[in-house]
């Protein structure tokens, strides 16, 4: 014999007051003609379901503000008054803080370019701190322009680091930098510091100063960014760089 399940009065009661809820909600949740609107229902399990409101205040595309639509009418309305002013001093607070991280200290001025005695001299201190190591890279430094001025690659150096080497130290010398600064912007902001021209986003070249101006880069490559930037500030020596990264 099977027994008949008997009905639960109190489920059966809540089902028919959230299907009353939800066609109140579509209904009455409007758009604002002051903010940017997505509606989107989220159920998070059969037993709550919540209609909710994201305002894209900043006007980027992100929902950066949301609400239960759960309120009466006239609640509704004076909290979302609330957020709103509490959403877009949250936004002007934060466009203050990346113009302050956009904004960096003047870079220091070039000099005379780098002449090839010296060159060889940074080169080689550079490759005397890999071979104490055991580690194989190509060391190379340029002018201010980027042009190569010296070159040197140790035995059984992979083929690509040929042209990191140079390509690092184009970069350290043009952009008056470090490339770690560009790998570190790329982590903080996003992709687009990689589309600028020249840019080789990774460490291990490094600016060369004389008298507080840039003469000139110096590129590693070979081992690990970290690996590279440490020969290179060796090949360095009192010539490391001053300015700020």
């Amino acid at each position: 014999m099977i027994a008949q399940r008997k009905s639960n009065p109190r489920v059966e009661s809540g089902a028919i007051r959230r299907s009353h809820l939800m066609a109140r909600l579509n209904r009455n949740v409007r758009p604002t003609r002051s903010a940017h609107i997505y509606r989107s229902f989220l159920p998070a399990d059969d037993s709550n379901q919540t209609a909710t409101d994201r305002y894209d205040i900043c006007g980027d595309g992100v929902a950066g503000v949301s609400y239960g639509a759960l309120f009466p009418n006239h609640a509704k309305g004076a909290l979302m008054a609330t957020l709103k002013r509490v959403a877009q001093v949250f936004c002007m607070l934060s466009s203050i803080g990346f113009a302050v991280q956009a904004a960096e200290l003047p870079r220091p001025d070039y000099g005379a370019d780098i002449t090839v005695e010296t060159a060889k001299k940074i080169a080689g201190a550079a490759i005397a701190e890999c071979q104490n190591n055991k580690w194989n890279v190509a060391v190379a430094v340029v002018n201010t322009h980027g042009s190569l001025v010296y070159y040197e690659r140790m035995n059984n150096t992979q083929s690509a680091s040929a042209k990191i080497a140079v390509d690092k130290a184009s970069t350290a010398a043009m952009y008056r930098r470090p490339t770690r600064a560009f790998a570190d912007a790329i982590a903080k902001t996003g992709p687009a510091t990689i589309t600028l021209p020249g840019v080789l986003a990774s460490p291990g070249g490094l600016p060369i100063f004389s008298d507080g101006k840039v003469i000139g880069g110096v590129g590693v490559s070979g081992v690990t960014g970290d690996q590279d930037e440490q020969c290179a500030k060796a090949g360095l020596g009192d010539m490391q760089p001053k300015s700020p990264s």
